[in-house]
């Protein structure tokens, strides 16, 4: 469904749609993240009261539930994380959990199959970066996993639009878009700027 250039296209010089929420401690960053969320979730951030405030009605939002990396291990990745609570929205999709699917019949056995590979793709190329981070390159089977990784921004694009697809009621869904939620990312001292540059350079 993709054309390669299009997709360079839309990718390079692409927008960091981050929100950061900031304040001293107890002042309701939390609070604000999860209503502000919650609102997108809802879809009631427009005004239906004002004619020219229409963008809401051209979108929706699938929203993840909260990370907090503080709870992360040493080793993990929040690529990973990410990876893995988009698998389980996909897996609510397939067993009909959240009552979603393609006219109310929930997705066929190769679109789920296709996306599967889509995940694998993405969990392959998260390894070959967090791998050979400290290592040198030592083979051309080396060369060839930091080509692929080199390609996970790309992949993870791919991967995200064709999740949301995958989730959607009907093809006539405004078109959808994916939030992460990260809070407390400053008291994750020795990751937090790992896991902000890997929010920053993949979603």
């Amino acid at each position: 469904d993709f054309n390669p250039n299009d997709i360079c296209n839309e990718l390079y010089g692409y927008s960091q749609n981050i929100i950061a929420f900031s304040g001293k401690r107890g002042q309701g960053k939390t609070s604000t993240m999860l209503s502000f969320s919650s609102a997108m979730a809802r879809n009631i951030l427009n005004n239906p009261d004002d004619p020219n405030d229409k963008f809401f009605l051209k979108y929706s939002f699938e929203v993840l539930p909260p990370i907090d990396p503080t709870i992360m291990e040493s080793t993990q990745s929040i690529l990973t994380i990410i990876l893995s609570r988009m698998y389980h929205l996909a897996e609510s999709a397939w067993a009909g959990s959240c009552n979603k699917g393609f006219s109310g019949h929930g997705p066929s056995e190769s679109q789920k199959n296709e996306l599967l590979e889509h995940f694998q793709t993405c969990l392959t190329s998260i390894n070959a970066i967090k791998s050979r981070e400290e290592n040198k390159i030592r083979s051309l089977q080396a060369i060839n996993e930091v080509s692929d990784s080199s390609q996970l921004k790309k992949s993870i694009y791919i991967l995200t639009k064709k999740l949301l697809k995958f989730i959607s009621e009907n093809e006539r869904e405004p078109k959808k878009f994916l939030v992460i939620q990260l809070d407390d990312t400053d008291f994750q001292v020795s990751k937090g700027h790992e896991i902000l540059e890997d929010i920053r350079k993949f979603f």
